[in-house]
């Protein structure tokens, strides 16, 4: 393995080509690295790639080569964690850098499987990757769906595409005590990294409540509410035709009858500005405002927006539940943000609980990337 020799590092997966002090050998894209400080202490083991930003991406503080034998590891014990936290048949298998994977995101679907392979590193080693899946987990279908912005900055083509079997029409994946009905052309298939927030979310309903879940996608939050806490009314919101329809059948699967939930289509913000009744209990569980850390100050202006046509339609007393997908806005800012509107509509709340992403998409201490997920539970002091 070639030698490279490091400027400066902090702890931090990423290696820039400003933190390279000097390569010993002529690395190809993909290729496995040690790493070393000026003093020729060993720093551990990374993936190159000379064309992207990010020009090594640590795997491991040992020096050992990516090669098959690790890869196969690393997923059977990435597997094994998550199944000894009581995962079961819906969650992230595998989560990138916190697994010591770099750019490889595998989603279990209950029989079936969706893989983004994001990175150079990844790529080369891909078919390895798809045998692996198949000898260890023996599913029905493997989809991979690799189309984000990140593989053209690593110098790769999108990619969408079936690998293995077929997915059956019928095809659905439990999540809690519930089944759902999903397009794996979106995203990954579904929100698995809220999955445990719906457990903790809903134990604060209260019988008889009307409960609004804006930006429902396919009901997460209002299917676990309407199934365990009798709520007089659950209003759900999204822009999405598709994933409305999915919630559509979502009820159906699970038993619930139409007439439990109002399901509206439109701008969540347009139809906050329209709408005129009350609600007891407000989820906001919007898309990421921004990915880029220059627009935070414009996102924090949708944030603001968001929270005070919220709290408009908010009862006195009641709670508000606030989520931000967006690595670049901190659980800070959702703070400074809930407490200059409430300033402003003349409204105080407590902070009831802190919320963060399910187990199975782990944030590791030297990778603050990978803390994504970020929400509170507030209610309001009368």
């Amino acid at each position: 393995m070639v030698k490279v020799i490091l400027r400066r590092f902090s702890g931090h997966p990423w290696i820039m080509a400003r933190d390279i002090l000097s390569i010993e050998g002529k690395p190809k894209a993909g290729d496995s690295v040690l790493l070393y400080d000026r003093m020729g202490n060993i720093l551990g083991a990374g993936i190159f790639n000379p064309n992207s930003y990010i020009r090594i991406r640590m795997y491991s503080r040992m020096p050992v080569p990516l090669d098959n034998q690790f890869i196969k590891e690393r997923i059977r014990k990435s597997n094994q964690y998550r199944v000894r936290m009581g995962f079961r048949e819906s969650y992230r298998m595998i989560f990138s850098e916190s697994d010591g994977l770099p750019g490889l995101i595998v989603d279990r679907y209950g029989s079936g499987m969706v893989v983004q392979i994001l990175t150079y590193g990844m790529e080369v080693r891909r078919d390895f990757i798809y045998k692996t899946l198949l000898e260890l987990f023996e599913p029905d279908f493997i989809y991979e769906k690799s189309d984000t912005p990140s593989r053209e900055r690593e110098g790769l083509e999108s990619r969408s595409e079936l690998i293995y079997g077929e997915i059956p029409e019928d095809h659905v994946a439990r999540i809690n005590d519930l089944l759902f009905r999903f397009d794996v052309h979106q995203k990954t298939g579904m929100f698995l990294d809220q999955s445990e927030n719906y457990l903790r979310v809903m134990k604060y309903v209260e019988e008889g409540m009307r409960v609004m879940d804006a930006f429902t996608y396919m009901g997460g939050f209002a299917l676990h509410i309407l199934k365990h806490r009798n709520p007089a009314e659950v209003v759900a919101i999204d822009q999405s035709s598709v994933a409305l329809e999915l919630l559509r059948e979502n009820l159906s699967l699970n038993g619930i009858s139409d007439d439990a939930v109002r399901i509206i289509q439109g701008n969540v913000f347009d139809v906050l500005e329209d709408m005129k009744e009350q609600f007891d209990f407000i989820i906001l569980d919007p898309p990421a405002f921004t990915k880029r850390r220059n627009k935070k100050e414009n996102a924090m202006r949708g944030y603001d927006r968001l929270h005070r046509l919220a709290m408009k339609r908010l009862k006195r007393g009641g709670y508000l539940v606030t989520f931000s997908c967006a690595y670049h806005i901190k659980g800070e800012d959702l703070l400074e943000s809930l407490n200059r509107v409430a300033m402003e509509e003349r409204r105080s709340f407590h902070v009831v609980e802190e919320l963060w992403q399910s187990r199975d998409h782990p944030f590791r201490l030297n990778f603050p990337e990978s803390l994504y997920l970020k929400g509170f539970v507030l209610k309001e002091v009368e």
